[in-house]
């Protein structure tokens, strides 16, 4: 029987795929007690972005959550980050 949060000592700074939004993926990292990293690109919506954060971090823990930003070039990064930094 497993008391208390979990721990994934397998890697130092897990980092949730965000295409996979539905699936084992994100049970798993709203188990463990680990800062969890997302990757965020221009093809997700901010919508999905604030959905896929309340998910796997409901109470709001200052630290938990890391965006990590994958913009491709700086035109691209212009014309698509701005709706992320809204949500």
């Amino acid at each position: 029987m497993v008391v208390g949060p979990c721990i994934c000592s397998l890697i130092s700074y897990p980092l949730c795929p965000s295409n996979d939004r539905d699936g084992a993926h994100i049970e798993y990292f709203r188990g463990i007690a680990n800062p969890v990293g997302i990757k965020v690109g221009p093809s997700m919506a901010p919508a999905e972005l604030v959905e896929l954060v309340q998910r796997l971090e409901p109470s709001n823990e200052p630290g938990r959550i890391t965006l990590i930003t994958r913009y491709i070039g700086m035109l691209t990064l212009c014309s698509s980050a701005e709706p992320h930094q809204v949500a």
